[in-house]
């Protein structure tokens, strides 16, 4: 049994063995690797002062370590084993198990085109959805464009589900990514479980939630934040390196139930990704319990599309139905990632040595290596490595302070950078509307400008483009909005890449 804290558990249930084995009969022993990896994260920790949070699990067939670092929040709450990280992306391995196993249980066929599956929609043919199959959806290979659905369903949350239905039919081809080559969206998500939503009468939140979630025995994880919320959880929030880079502040951003979307919408605890990493290792099993069947999850692990891509140490060779197929050190790897404004996830696992390792941050600049590198260390050090968890502490800390620096001066140039509208602020205030995109208000008090869409919302910077301004408003990244005259007068803005009307008083 677990005890949580800095511990280790070296059994889960192991003396149960009806349905599920452990293939060894040897004793379960405390990992040796535990006390390097709490002497790696406190030692990045203390030696860059940034006090952000750090979620680790580690799961083996010898033991299991399970541990929490840093703060949940800026007020300074600790992270404990169960506190929960959005997990963004990371959320497609769950969705393409469990419409895998739908897939099994005969409820959907994931070989079926859009046009069979939902005849009912208006498909443009260009799209050709009698080729486009609800497993290609998955695969990333449908070559299906439609911000709309997937800035509404991720960011905005301005969507129902009717709204979202009928968004579908202005889908369009990826002309970057035609169909069958792999291109990574959260699109094809979105598109099908609005799909499986309708057509199951069953929402994507309750279909994980029923068949993975709680037979798991998962108790901080959630596809609704709502409830996450009004079970007084421990939530981890979202960080923002300050721009002097010497703190931490807390970002705006958060997620709510109508952002939490399939493609990336979940909440987990390390404590739960311990559970997550032995079911998917164990091809279905967490203790003595089958959850799945044993083929449902391996053929997760199948390739899908040809990926043939470098990202950071790992080489991504395929696409599973929801897993980069890769290699790490040249060992196969099972790994999904995830990343949304101040949060990062990392899960992975070696499905020949049935090891596997997730890391959980809430802070962006940290998140974008952190993760990483620690999975990494561990790996290495199951495997034998000698490097010290202290000396790899420093040559984090290096990197951490080299990311820092960059960041440090992008902030002083961007606070540098001049105004170039050519009319007065008050003049580009207004309603501005899209008809996939919804509504874009940008109002002026005074010499500032502040936009919102949905729940985005975030004030105006200078660029040096014409009539243009910068909004932070999926930060720590900017997004820009390009303002159309004519006869000095604002008719048009383009945010997201698309032309939002402005509407006469």
């Amino acid at each position: 049994m677990f005890q949580f804290g800095r511990l280790i558990v070296p059994c889960l249930m192991i003396s149960l063995l009806s349905a599920c084995s452990y293939k060894s009969s040897a004793q379960p022993k405390q990992l040796m690797v535990a006390s390097e990896v709490d002497t790696l994260i406190n030692s990045f920790l203390a030696q860059t002062g940034v006090s952000v949070g750090v979620g680790v699990a580690i799961y083996t067939p010898e033991g299991v370590y399970v541990q929490g670092f840093g703060q949940a929040n800026v007020s300074g709450e600790a992270v404990k084993p169960d506190t929960a990280f959005y997990i963004a992306s990371s959320t497609k391995s769950f969705v393409a198990l469990s419409m895998n196993n739908q897939h099994q249980q005969g409820k959907i066929n994931l070989d079926s085109s859009l046009a069979t599956f939902a005849p009912q929609v208006p498909w443009p043919a260009a799209i050709k959805p009698e080729q486009v199959t609800l497993r290609s959806l998955l695969a990333h290979t449908s070559g299906i464009k439609n911000d709309a659905i997937a800035i509404r369903s991720a960011y905005t949350g301005d969507s129902t589900p009717e709204v979202l239905w009928q968004l579908l039919q202005t889908s369009s081809v990826n002309t970057n990514a035609p169909l069958g080559t792999f291109k990574y969206t959260n699109t094809g998500y979105n598109i099908l479980t609005t799909l499986t939503d309708k057509q199951l009468a069953t929402h994507w939140q309750q279909l994980i939630t029923a068949e993975i979630i709680q037979p798991a025995g998962m108790t901080h994880t959630t596809a609704y934040m709502s409830e996450a919320v009004a079970a007084g959880w421990s939530i981890a929030s979202p960080f923002l390196l300050t721009p002097d880079g010497k703190s931490v502040q807390a970002l705006a951003l958060d997620k709510q139930d109508n952002t939490m979307h399939s493609a990336g919408g979940m909440l987990m605890s390390s404590a739960d990704a311990l559970l997550w990493l032995e079911l998917m290792i164990r091809e279905g099993c967490v203790g003595s319990k089958q959850i799945l069947p044993a083929a449902v999850v391996r053929q997760t692990r199948l390739p899908l599309a040809s990926v043939d891509q470098t990202f950071g140490d790992y080489q991504r060779e395929d696409y599973g139905l929801g897993w980069y197929i890769a290699r790490y050190s040249g060992q196969p790897m099972l790994q999904h990632f995830g990343s949304f404004s101040g949060f990062r996830s990392h899960v992975s696992y070696l499905p020949e040595r049935e090891v596997g390792v997730a890391v959980f941050t809430n802070e962006a600049l940290v998140g974008s290596f952190l993760p990483d590198a620690i999975a990494n260390f561990v790996y290495d050090k199951l495997a034998g490595s000698s490097l010290g968890a202290t000396e790899r502490a420093t040559q984090l800390t290096q990197q951490f302070q080299k990311l820092a620096a960059g960041y440090v001066k992008s902030q002083q140039a961007m606070a540098e950078r001049k105004w170039a509208l050519t009319l007065p602020v008050e003049h580009y205030a207004g309603r501005y509307v899209h008809p996939q995109l919804g509504t874009l208000f940008i109002d002026a008090d005074g010499n500032v400008l502040t936009a919102r869409i949905g729940l985005l919302q975030g004030v105006a910077t200078a660029y040096p483009q014409a009539d243009t301004i910068r909004l932070a408003l999926i930060p720590p990244g900017g997004e820009l909005v390009t303002f159309e005259l004519e006869n000095r007068a604002v008719i048009s803005a383009t945010l997201f890449d698309m032309q939002f009307e402005k509407q006469q008083n």
